[in-house]
């Protein structure tokens, strides 16, 4: 898997062009995003393997972060709104 801070540091420097993207986003997208992908049970890692995806992929590890990150942010956005 990603190391933390390389991840963070990817999904900070995505976030830099949404008005009102936080370091917070980030940090809590990876964060969170790291204790599911740790949890998932093996059989799906198995599933997400034999549709030709690679469980251990960086891309697309940093491609999830990056979606809980939007949330984030979507969801401030709102709060905001």
């Amino acid at each position: 898997m990603i190391q933390t801070e390389r991840a963070l540091q990817q999904v900070l420097e995505w976030g830099r062009s949404l008005t009102g993207f936080a370091d917070e986003h980030a940090a809590e997208a990876v964060r969170g995003g790291q204790y599911i992908l740790q949890r998932i049970h093996p059989s799906l890692r198995d599933t997400s393997a034999r549709t030709g995806r690679d469980p251990q992929d960086e891309t697309l590890i940093v491609a999830f972060y990056r979606e809980l990150a939007l949330l984030f942010w979507l969801d401030d956005c709102n709060d905001l709104g």
